[in-house]
């Protein structure tokens, strides 16, 4: 027993470097990842927070553990392809190239363990990379005064706990520990010379909670609430400024430790699944997120300068249904779709986050090797939005128009072991 434990210890250490080494190289797009290498992901991600059927339950919603029949360790790696082009338009005024392709590929992955203390208390551990972004547009691209390229990463660490209250209600929940990573680079206008670089990292851990709980009027219908606090991450970190010329040299600008706030939003999900036949089950979708407590980034120097930038998002809604159907008593096929609405609107929109409403198309198998192990292989295509920008810029009063192609191609492969006796 000793020695499997071990062994589950070593596999989360193992996603974890995953999740934080491999998304550092990576050019990635989005910012909110319902994509955690899970097997949910063949509905595009519809249904998670009442499916209760595997160890993903831990991070999607706690209460669902009460329905596992026996301890689990389900782990997964996932790749995502990002296509992102600019194309300006003729209300533009700023000189450069569009960007090239400034999308590429992230490979991440997540980690969730399951442990039934007895049939009616049960703990669980996950470690996500829940939100994330990043963009790298060509050195002489329109918008370089604003973002050349970035990178944001924020792993969730949750712990989490559920206990049956009756034979159809359980709740769960558990603490959200978030580690938050930024890195930003734009270009410097140096009136005579050169473009000079601006370059900025930074980090910082917060803790939020999740409340979810599972309803389950009969043995065939599961109704999930997951709900998310806001968490604000106080990110502080080095400005460093290369190349900058002789004028803004004179001006005594130079290195400097500085602070800004990232927030994670609010949100809460509820999820619906019917089983139809022995073969044929539905699940649905209805969530929203507080996006509208990100109205402004501020970053503040340890003299005491502030920067500030408007976002002015707004709150933004989903929904989605999706299928499993048992074509063989090994293997299940999934299917399903999901739109999230836009949450910033075309004046407000900047290139470091060109996001915009959000269509999913997805499918998956999966596998039943033995009564302990399931492999789950999922596809899921993202379509990002057109995310037009009408952005007039500080630098000489000229303008940014235009708009975007953007998609991504994501491939999941995860595995499921399950533990002891039922």
């Amino acid at each position: 027993m000793i020695k499997i434990y071990k062994s589950i210890f070593y596999v989360f250490i193992g996603v974890w470097f995953s999740i934080f080494w491999f998304s550092q190289e990576a050019k990635a797009g989005g910012i909110q990842l319902y994509e955690q290498a899970q097997p949910g992901i063949g509905t595009a991600n519809v249904g998670q927070a009442a499916l209760a059927n595997d160890a993903s339950t831990s991070y999607f919603n706690p209460a669902g553990m009460i329905g596992l029949k026996r301890n689990e360790l389900l782990f997964g790696s996932e790749i995502m392809i990002l296509s992102t082009r600019f194309h300006s338009d003729k209300n533009n005024t700023r000189r450069g190239s569009d960007g090239g392709q400034a999308g590429g590929a992230l490979l991440s992955g997540g980690g969730y363990i399951v442990y039934k203390i007895n049939p009616d208390i049960a703990a669980g551990l996950s470690i996500t990379a829940p939100v994330g972004l990043g963009i790298n547009y060509d050195d002489d691209w329109k918008g370089r005064y604003l973002i050349q390229n970035n990178f944001l990463m924020v792993i969730d660490i949750a712990p989490t706990a559920a206990i049956r209250l009756t034979d159809w209600m359980s709740i769960g929940g558990g603490a959200d520990i978030y580690y938050g990573y930024l890195k930003e680079e734009l270009a410097l206008f140096n009136p005579l010379s050169p473009d000079g670089e601006i370059d900025m990292k930074y980090d910082d851990w917060a803790v939020g909670y999740n409340l979810g709980v599972l309803f389950e009027p009969s043995r065939k219908t599961r109704i999930g609430v997951i709900y998310r606090s806001k968490v604000n991450l106080k990110l502080k970190g080095d400005i460093d400024f290369n190349n900058i010329g002789a004028i803004w040299t004179r001006a005594g600008l130079e290195d400097a430790f500085a602070t800004t706030d990232f927030t994670i939003p609010g949100s809460i999900m509820a999820s619906f699944y019917q089983e139809i036949t022995e073969k044929f089950a539905m699940v649905f979708d209805v969530g929203w997120q507080d996006w509208s407590s990100m109205k402004k980034t501020k970053i503040t120097t340890e003299t005491g300068t502030t920067v500030s930038i408007d976002r002015n998002w707004k709150d933004t809604w989903r929904v989605g249904g999706g299928v499993h159907y048992r074509i063989c008593k090994p293997l299940l096929f999934k299917m399903g779709v999901s739109y999230d609405s836009n949450p910033i609107s075309e004046s407000d929109r900047l290139p470091d986050i060109p996001v915009d409403r959000q269509w999913r198309y997805a499918a998956g198998l999966d596998y039943d090797v033995n009564k302990n192990t399931i492999v789950s292989l999922n596809w899921e295509l993202v379509d990002l939005g057109k995310a037009p920008i009408d952005h007039q810029m500080i630098q000489g009063g000229r303008r940014l128009s235009g708009d975007y192609d953007q998609y991504a191609n994501l491939v999941s492969l995860s595995f499921r072991r399950k533990f002891g006796k039922e």
